[in-house]
Formats: C-alpha cells, structure tokens, sequence
C-alpha cells in the first residue's frame, strides 16, 4: 500500500512538472513571431520571391507584428513550402482584392539577409 502511494504521488509529480513544462514551452514558442491584429492589405505591397522548392517565398510589407522578437517586425514572409502555403497566399490575395481585413500570425523567426523576420504561419480572414 505505501508503495503504491509513493508511485501514484511521484506520477503526479512527473504528470505536473510535463504539463508545467508544456506551459512553459508553448508561450515561448507563440510568443516569438508575433501577431498583426486585423489589418487591412488595400494599401500593403506584396512581393513573390521564385527560388528553390524551400526557397521560394511571399512578402507582405508595412505590417505590425505585436510581441514580436524578430529584428525586423514591419515585414512577415510566408514560404511556398510550408503545409497550406498556397491556400493562405490565396486567401491573402482574395482579402486583398475584396478589401476584407485579415490578421496574420508568425509562430517564429526566420534568418533573411541578416535580419530576423516572421514567418507567417497562420491567417484569420474578418
């Protein structure tokens, strides 16, 4: 019987300190490439970047990203080789030219001519 106490007490020592930790790691992980809050793109530049398969990229200019870490918060990139890439530039594109506010979030930041930028992993549609 104490035996079985003192292995069901450090289960839910072990079970707390994993769910602490995950706490812990996905605050830090969301925290790091910010989040523009609803925007309009009307008057927003967007470049395609033809590379490689891993390389080829989007730019949206003259955006905002809130609780940024990256060095540059005015600019987020979203790479054609990421899962759903293609549906967000298209839903970038139609927001864009229905002028719906879209809000994009970057879950980290990627390394471009020296300078850390968001990488855009997500997008809301108004």
């Amino acid at each position: 019987m104490k035996n079985l106490m003192k292995s069901s007490m450090k289960n839910i020592v072990v079970a707390g300190l994993v769910f602490a930790a995950s706490l812990l790691s996905f605050s830090a992980f969301s925290a790091t490439g910010g989040r523009t809050g609803y925007i309009d793109l009307t008057d927003n530049k967007l470049q395609l970047i033809s590379g490689t398969e891993s390389t080829s990229r989007l730019y949206v200019y003259n955006v905002e990203f809130n609780g940024s870490e990256c060095s540059k918060k005015t600019t987020g990139v979203l790479y054609f080789s990421e899962f759903l890439a293609k549906e967000m530039y298209s839903m970038l594109l139609a927001a864009k030219a229905s002028n719906k506010r879209v809000e994009l979030i970057a879950n980290d930041c990627v390394t471009i001519s020296g300078s850390t930028v968001p990488k855009i992993s997500s997008i809301y549609l108004e």
